[in-house]
């Protein structure tokens, strides 16, 4: 009977045991599915912050062509500008020197005409010295005198 009661303890014991591994298991196995619809939850998201960036990079890199684009033909106009400029530059720079030949020609030019006055009114001086001189013939002085007034008036 002691044999047939311990056998009956050990029996208990064991079952005993069985039971609580199987709870253990059960409960590890209730964790693990539960870490596991984690996992994969944590998965679709992390996938879907990949297709997010890889999409925010597509964009980006279209923008950044855009803009490379954009920045050289900033820069062609840039040229153009720069070298109009210059050329507007060196356009002044030649009117300023043409300005000062013409207004040196100009200063020659009246030098010129003043020495001409001056030379018609030494003739004028002469001429009426002459026609003094020869104050006998009146018509033909008079009409002298009105060719020199005439081209007096002129200049």
């Amino acid at each position: 009977e002691e044999n047939s009661n311990l056998n009956g303890l050990v029996v208990t014991s064991v079952r005993d045991e069985i039971a609580q591994e199987q709870q253990l298991s059960t409960t590890t196995l209730d964790a693990l599915k539960l870490e596991n619809g984690n996992l994969r939850a944590s998965m679709k998201e992390m996938n879907s912050l990949v297709q997010t960036s890889e999409e925010c990079a597509e964009r980006l890199k279209e923008e950044n062509a855009s803009l490379q684009k954009e920045r050289w033909s900033f820069e062609q106009e840039l040229m153009t500008e720069k070298e109009t400029n210059q050329y507007l530059r060196e356009e002044t720079k030649n009117a300023t020197t043409d300005r000062e030949n013409a207004y040196e020609t100009c200063k020659v030019l009246q030098q010129e005409i003043n020495v001409l006055r001056q030379s018609v009114s030494d003739s004028m001086e002469r001429t009426e010295v002459l026609m003094s001189l020869s104050g006998d013939d009146d018509d033909s002085s008079h009409g002298i005198k009105e060719k020199i007034d005439a081209l007096m008036k002129a200049n």
